[in-house]
Formats: structure tokens, sequence, C-alpha cells
């Protein structure tokens, strides 16, 4: 079995919301420091949701290239997921 870290985008920050809940966020990060502390784990893939694209039906190219700035620090492998529009 693999765990892979996640990184879920709201914004301009790495979130964890309760129970899928866009007002009930537990944890916001700098997306760059919360990459940072994935990547000091070494992880062969990050699973990588835009929450806001796929809430708003919106792909958000710039963010993506944000988590891909450093590929020399980034793991082999970065997973995008692009979801269909979440109705609020």
């Amino acid at each position: 079995m693999q765990v892979i870290p996640a990184l879920d985008l709201l914004g301009d920050d790495a979130v964890r919301l309760e129970q899928g809940d866009f007002n009930r966020v537990l944890f916001r990060q700098p997306i760059e420091e919360f990459m940072g502390r994935l990547i000091a784990t070494q992880p062969d893939l990050i699973h990588v949701v835009d929450l806001e694209g796929a809430r708003d039906g919106a792909l958000r190219p710039a963010v993506i290239e944000r988590v891909v700035a450093r590929p020399e620090e980034s793991p082999a492998g970065v997973g995008w997921v692009a979801l269909a529009r979440i109705s609020p």
C-alpha cells in the first residue's frame, strides 16, 4: 500500500476542510510553505486538488504552476485533479 499525501488548494492556500464544507476550514497555510513540508517527507507522488477551481467550475493553471515551480525539489509525479463543479 502506498500513502499519497494530498495538497488541497483554496484561494492561495493549502487547506483542510471539515467534511468538505468550504465554510469550515480546519487548516490554512500558504501553498509554497505546505509544499515544502510535503517535499521534506520525500513522497513519490503528491495528490493535488484545486477545491476552488472545482467549486467554481474553472481551471486555475497559475495555481498548478506554483505547485510544480521547483521541479528539482518536487516528487517525480504530481497528480492534478480536475473535478466537475461542486454544488455549494
